[in-house]
């Protein structure tokens, strides 16, 4: 089978400090596969839907990844170090996959 062009959504967000960049894909059981990048020194990933969440942790070259993430409105809540050492909070706003 081959996908069409609205199986895939490629979206980035930015405070102007840490950018996100998030890819979603639609997989054949329905639900969707979020691969994502951030240019800063995140130390913990939440993907919420509502009530629920998700976490996974940060890998080489700021990569992370949810797998089969019903479709819904998320958002993406990062923990990040600063330049500066200190950490703060990183929020996307709402998103639908």
């Amino acid at each position: 089978a081959v996908r069409g062009e609205a199986d895939a959504l490629t979206l980035q967000f930015s405070d102007g400090t840490t950018s996100v960049l998030v890819h979603v894909t639609a997989t054949e059981d329905g639900s969707r596969r979020i691969d994502g990048w951030v240019d800063a020194a995140a130390l913990a990933i939440r993907l919420s839907q509502g009530e629920r969440e998700w976490s996974t942790d940060p890998g080489e070259h700021g990569r992370f990844a949810f797998e089969s993430v019903p479709p819904g409105v998320s958002r993406l809540r990062l923990v990040v170090r600063g330049v500066d050492g200190d950490l703060r909070d990183f929020q996307t706003p709402q998103f639908e996959v």
